[in-house]
């Protein structure tokens, strides 16, 4: 599952066993392409009293930055983002939010946008030429 949000992708996933830390209830990672969109999610989270791990680094895994939590946090935390949507379109609350992403996240989502669009769209016969009226038959 990806997340987008205003402030960057999340990419949640399950904790793999050997990364399990007995000391704490963290069943899931949380990762993103970027470190920025992390700290922004972990500060958000322990703003409501959610126990998350730092961001950590890991640039010799698939994606580059990762924090750790609990499941039910995580999807708490979720919940109440969705209950924060205050806007009629999303893609520019890169731009608009505080801890928006920016311009070059606007871009990248209207981008992933027009491939969705292309995906999901069907073919549209291709038109006749319109004729004159001395052409129509």
């Amino acid at each position: 599952m990806w997340i987008m949000t205003s402030y960057g992708i999340l990419m949640p996933a399950d904790l793999p066993d050997e990364l399990v830390d007995t000391r704490f209830n963290w069943d899931m990672q949380v990762r993103a392409r970027d470190r920025r969109t992390l700290r922004v999610t972990v500060a958000k989270m322990r703003n409501i009293k959610m126990n998350v791990s730092s961001v950590q680094a890991t640039p010799q895994l698939d994606y580059e930055y990762r924090f750790y939590c609990d499941r039910a946090d995580f999807a708490e935390f979720i919940r109440q983002e969705v209950l924060e949507i205050d806007y009629e379109k999303f893609k520019p609350t890169t731009e608009s939010k505080e801890e928006g992403g920016g311009p070059l996240l606007h871009r990248l989502y209207n981008r992933i946008w027009a491939v969705v669009l292309d995906h999901y769209d069907p073919p549209r016969p291709k038109r006749k030429k319109n004729l004159h009226w001395w052409e129509d038959k």
